[in-house]
């Protein structure tokens, strides 16, 4: 007679929230660290990605002045407004930023992705996205 496999209880515990912020993606680097994307959807002025903080907070990241946007300003050494992050194995952060805030049609030239060392907390790369690359209208 075979055993039944032992059912492991997993548990989702909350690392942090944002009561004021509009969250839509998590990353957790292999060290640990959890990094979220905060698209510019709404009229709050925040940063678009932020690191979780031990205290269960949040600081914008990477620094600098990647998350100071807003319309008329640089964007290609900026983050307009972040859809999406993923922590890889080699401990890079990538950040797609559609460049398209307050769910309006992207910023022209802006969208492009962005790789972060996490290391060195720098941004390694800037890959520009072409208009075509999202759907008609973003």
């Amino acid at each position: 007679m075979q055993e039944a496999p032992v059912k492991s209880k997993i548990e989702l515990v909350r690392v942090a929230a944002s009561p004021e912020f509009m969250l839509n993606g998590v990353a957790v680097s292999p060290r640990g660290r959890v990094f979220a994307s905060f698209p510019r959807w709404t009229s709050i002025d925040a940063p678009s990605v932020m690191e979780v903080t031990p205290e269960g907070g949040f600081r914008p990241y990477p620094g600098g002045t990647w998350n100071d946007w807003w319309p008329g300003a640089s964007s290609h050494d900026r983050i307009v407004s972040s859809h999406a992050v993923f922590a890889d194995s080699t401990n890079h952060l990538w950040i797609v930023d559609d460049a398209g805030p307050r769910v309006a049609p992207a910023v022209v030239g802006a969208q492009k992705l962005v790789r972060i060392d996490l290391d060195t907390n720098r941004v390694s790369r800037v890959y520009p996205l072409s208009a075509g690359s999202s759907p008609p209208g973003r």
